[in-house]
């Protein structure tokens, strides 16, 4: 089982925060990225995503991608990266050996270059029907930027659909044992984006908690069923399917209410489960999204 989890944040996008859940206010929220580091037994340090790092601004340099960077602004620093957050505490790229992504959006990729000798793991219909068969613009439009892959991506990745469903998850079916003990179990998590996974993590000590990475943007969503509202499922892979993969998200949090369900992108999680972050989000004195709940 894991020896530990912790949660980092490596940047923020800005966004009105109703375009997130419904219910949000109406005021532009600092989004917080978080990386989620695991360190196992035998398999060492792994990373669920990446993260922003700066390569995003290299890739976003030219017309279509240019128009992610204006629609979506984000704020990146060099120390906030995961690559430099591991390497304060004393963990070298090197020392990584598997990056889990949840999908290939921009921001959960962007890092991905700081580890080149790290082995990848995802859905092969994530990287080949849900990015690469696209258009430029569509792509750009979706929220992928190949150029944050690195050249030997396929190279150095597994593809969760060759690994054996090694167990159901109710409610959501046959899911992967990714390193046979029953540690990281990958979740399937359709509809935001093609291909999405999420991973349900067991402890030492038996404590539980899932990585829902997009499928909701807030916790408030797993309170009230209510996703982002129609103009953001514009961006979606399937919007129908989305909802579905909430609905499963609640039921499973109704189940186990013990097992915190964490976001990749909501700042009251940080809140809720003060354990599992390294330290609560805070950007310039703006507002976070989701923290008003929380005082």
């Amino acid at each position: 089982m894991l020896h530990s989890l912790r949660l980092y944040n490596t940047g923020f996008c800005f966004q009105r925060e109703f375009l997130l859940a419904g219910g949000g206010r109406m005021v532009t929220v600092a989004i917080p990225v978080y990386v989620a580091v695991l360190q196992h037994p035998t398999a060492g340090t792994i990373l669920f995503d990446t993260g922003y790092a700066g390569h995003y601004f290299d890739a976003t340099q030219h017309f279509p991608f240019r128009m992610m960077s204006t629609i979506l602004p984000v704020a990146i620093k060099a120390k906030w990266t995961i690559a430099a957050q591991l390497a304060a505490s004393g963990i070298a790229p090197a020392e990584v050996q598997w990056i889990m992504l949840s999908h290939l959006h921009n921001d959960h990729v962007a890092g991905l270059k700081d580890f080149p000798s790290a082995k990848i793991v995802c859905k092969r219909s994530g990287y080949y029907d849900g990015m690469l068969r696209l258009s430029d613009f569509n792509q750009a439009r979706k929220g992928f930027l190949p150029a944050l892959l690195p050249d030997d991506f396929e190279a150095r990745s597994t593809f969760i659909e060759d690994l054996p469903a090694m167990t159901e998850v109710p409610p959501f079916g046959p899911c992967v044992d990714f390193l046979g003990d029953g540690s990281i179990l990958f979740i399937p998590l359709e509809g935001h984006c093609r291909g999405q996974i999420g991973a349900l993590l067991t402890m030492a000590d038996g404590r539980q908690v899932l990585l829902a990475a997009d499928a909701c943007y807030l916790s408030r969503s797993l309170r009230t069923g209510k996703g982002p509202p129609w103009i953001t499922q514009l961006a979606a892979d399937d919007p129908k399917a989305a909802q579905l993969t909430l609905d499963r998200l609640r039921q499973f949090g109704e189940a186990h209410p013990e097992v915190p369900v964490i976001p990749s992108h909501c700042g009251e999680a940080a809140y809720l489960y003060p354990e599992w972050f390294v330290e609560k989000p805070v950007y310039e004195g703006r507002p976070v999204a989701g923290v008003e709940e929380k005082g």
